[in-house]
């Protein structure tokens, strides 16, 4: 028996995304023999009506006919004329009739192992091993003709009940876990149970629209697993998965689809898209305000630690440099890190070094301060964290609005002095915004790519954040070869008319 959870057994501490497969499969490899029964055609003409045999296999059963010319579909031919010949006439049409019933040729092999013998033997064999309940019987009239056997096969497997094969999970979520790799927090409540019944060796359940239910952003949610066999009503746990974790999250960049357990820190944001580079993102992030805002996953060994920030120029030379204590109260933690702006103002490349992680590298857009056009987006990202961006490009503005009249009643159409028929009974103003990026190389784009896949994505105005939802991304190459812009659309989650 094998019970794993993303192709991993035993995996306690992994995070899971919502929005991407969270298989847990059971396996029980079959092994054993095939039950196999015969039936032979030892003599004929020993009974008394060739129109009222029958040969039954599990209650499935063929009838016999006299007229050869009819022995089709499930009727076999049967005659009173003893003769090798005849006999083997019968036999092959006792194996097309068996054939002919769909419940057995699914279920069994059945041929005559050889023709033309005094006694031809037709063989029915199951097609998987393991013990099938099987009955072959013929008719009391001709027993003494047609001589049934059968013998039981054998398995291995835990699958191997006669009327019941299932598997059941119960699941319990945690919502206020404690930080991952300590002990259960103790708020353990449960969820549901589903189940699926076992046909092959194998069998498996997506779990990702379970742990859906209660996830959110910026937090994770723990489960536990339990899972049962019910084996002709034999009920027994045969596994325990617990905690599990699950984040919202989604597959995008080529990246995981999960994180397996780890140890320390591990970088909430898919930065693995891109060329190898000497630090730890190969996709490139940009970097126009002077404060980056990063997510991280830490496990119970870590409260806290200290990043170094580096300021460097053009040749990757480090000329400032600076520290930051940042404290890991939970699981998930989303820090803003303030840069100082003159350092800012000189550099090309800031670089945050995270101790046992390594070095996040940002790229400076530069000039600074060459146009008012600025704007951050920030998201939850396929990662589960928080990501954001710096348009420096153009920004544009547009405004539709939806109105909903109604019409008034014309009684005071000689007394008023104003003519109107359509009132305004609602109006909703639609705006929409494109935001275009500076020149960015083609490593700079996955994370729009990962921002138009995100569920959660918001915006600061005065600073007031408003969710809002994008609708369109389009990425140029510029007349440089390997240099591109591009152009992301939202539109505002609120109006003007709220």
């Amino acid at each position: 028996m094998r019970i794993t959870l993303n192709g991993i057994e035993n995996p306690n501490n992994i995070i899971t995304f919502t929005n991407c497969p969270t298989i847990l499969t059971v396996s029980d490899s079959w092994t054993g023999t095939r039950g196999k029964g015969s039936i032979t055609v030892d003599h004929l003409g020993s009974f008394y009506d060739v129109e009222q045999a029958t040969i039954s296999i599990n209650g499935y059963a063929i009838r016999s006919t006299g007229d050869f010319t009819k022995a089709i579909g499930n009727r076999f031919y049967l005659t009173t004329e003893d003769t090798i010949e005849n006999r083997n006439i019968v036999a092959n049409t006792i194996v097309n009739a068996l054939r002919n019933v769909s419940a057995l040729s699914v279920n069994y092999d059945i041929y005559i192992e050889s023709y033309g013998v005094d006694h031809p033997s037709i063989t029915v064999e199951a097609k998987t091993p393991g013990y099938i309940k099987t009955t072959i019987e013929a008719s009391y009239s001709v027993r003494s003709a047609i001589n049934t056997s059968w013998t039981n096969g054998s398995t291995s497997s835990v699958f191997n009940g006669q009327n019941i094969n299932k598997i059941f999970i119960d699941v319990y979520s945690d919502t206020n876990p404690a930080k991952l790799g300590t002990e259960a927090s103790g708020n353990i409540t449960y969820m549901t149970t589903v189940e699926k019944n076992v046909y092959n060796d194998d069998i498996s359940f997506d779990l990702s629209s379970i742990f859906n239910i209660f996830a959110d952003y910026d937090k994770v949610v723990s489960y536990m697993l339990r899972v049962y066999s019910n084996v002709d009503g034999s009920i027994k746990q045969i596994g325990y998965m617990y905690p599990i974790y699950a984040v919202p999250g989604y597959f995008v960049n080529q990246g995981g689809s999960f994180i397996p357990n780890f140890s320390g820190n591990v970088l909430a944001q898919n930065v693995s898209r891109g060329k190898i580079t000497t630090v730890l993102n190969r996709s490139i992030l940009y970097l126009y305000y002077n404060s980056i805002v990063l997510s991280l996953y830490s496990d119970y060994t870590v409260s806290s630690f200290t990043i170094t920030i580096n300021y460097l120029d053009n040749t990757y030379t480090s000329f400032a440099t600076g520290n930051q204590l940042l404290f890991a109260g939970n699981t998930l933690n989303t820090y803003t890190i303030n840069l100082n702006q003159n350092n800012l103002n000189q550099a090309s490349y800031v670089d945050v070094v995270i101790p046992k992680l390594g070095t996040i590298r940002y790229t400076v857009v530069r000039p600074i301060h060459a146009t008012d056009e600025i704007q951050r987006i920030y998201w939850t990202n396929s990662y589960g964290g928080t990501s954001f961006f710096d348009f420096t490009g153009t920004r544009t503005e547009e405004r539709k609005t939806d109105i909903e009249t109604y019409e008034r009643s014309l009684y005071d159409y000689y007394n008023s002095n104003r003519q109107e028929l359509k009132k305004i009974y609602s109006k909703e103003v639609k705006i929409t915004v494109t935001l275009t990026t500076h020149n960015i190389v083609k490593d700079g784009t996955w994370q729009l790519f990962d921002l138009q896949n995100s569920y959660n994505a918001w915006t600061t105005v005065n600073g007031k954040e408003y969710a809002i939802h994008i609708t369109d991304i389009q990425v140029d190459e510029t007349d440089v070869a390997g240099i591109y812009t591009a152009q992301i659309e939202y539109e505002y989650s609120m109006g003007d008319t709220f």
